[in-house]
């Protein structure tokens, strides 16, 4: 003799950011036990992980088009991490290159944000 049992179904549809799934839920009547179903209706790729910008945009690809770039000396912190120059700018000070902004501008474009901006040298 062959068990069968009778199944009643359920499906819950979640929708995220790229792709859909759809979650079946199966209860058997017999054992009241809930079990689970995945079935992936939509199946996207994935962007590359290297989301610069294009290698032909006039964004700068440097500073993401916001002109400022984090400061090279302090890394962002504002202030100096040790001696510089024979003790002229102290550990602790506010930053010898940027002043304490924690930002400076981008070398690439010159703090306009594109390339070929306000006397950029950059030429094609």
């Amino acid at each position: 003799m062959i068990a069968t049992h009778r199944l009643t179904a359920d499906s819950t549809v979640f929708i995220g950011h790229g792709f859909m799934l759809t979650i079946l839920f199966f209860r058997s009547e017999r054992s009241n036990k809930i079990q689970e179903y995945m079935e992936p209706t939509l199946v996207v790729k994935a962007a590359p992980s290297n989301q610069n910008t294009k290698p032909n945009s006039m964004v700068c690809a440097d500073c993401d088009g916001n002109g400022a770039v984090l400061c090279s000396q302090c890394k962002g912190s504002g202030v100096n991490s040790a001696d510089i120059f024979n003790g002229r700018f102290k550990a602790g000070d506010s930053c010898w290159l940027c002043g304490g902004r924690k930002e400076m501008l981008c070398g690439n474009c010159n703090g306009a944000g594109f390339i070929g901006g306000f006397m950029s040298t950059f030429d094609e």
